[in-house]
């Protein structure tokens, strides 16, 4: 029972899928990282980078999903994360 269950476990964390997430999910972070970074080495500091993330994805994903219109919604959730 114990060793079936550590074989399903080993395969999921061992496929190429839940590399290439990982991979694509970190792209998104380091992009944030080094704005923050940039936004330091010019004197200011912001430490809600998380919600200016949080704030525009949510804002977004709404506005596309009551108008169905991308540049809409890019729009939207670009002007959400400038407010928060």
């Amino acid at each position: 029972m114990i060793a079936s269950v550590l074989t399903v476990f080993g395969d999921v964390l061992s496929s190429q899928a839940m590399y290439n997430s990982a991979i694509r999910f970190a792209v998104v972070l380091a992009f944030a990282a080094v704005g923050e970074w940039v936004a330091e080495r010019g004197g200011t500091l912001n430490i809600s980078i998380e919600a200016m993330m949080i704030g525009g994805a949510y804002t977004a994903a709404v506005t596309f999903s009551n108008t169905h219109n991308v540049p809409f919604a890019l729009l939207c959730g670009c002007i959400a994360g400038l407010l928060v």
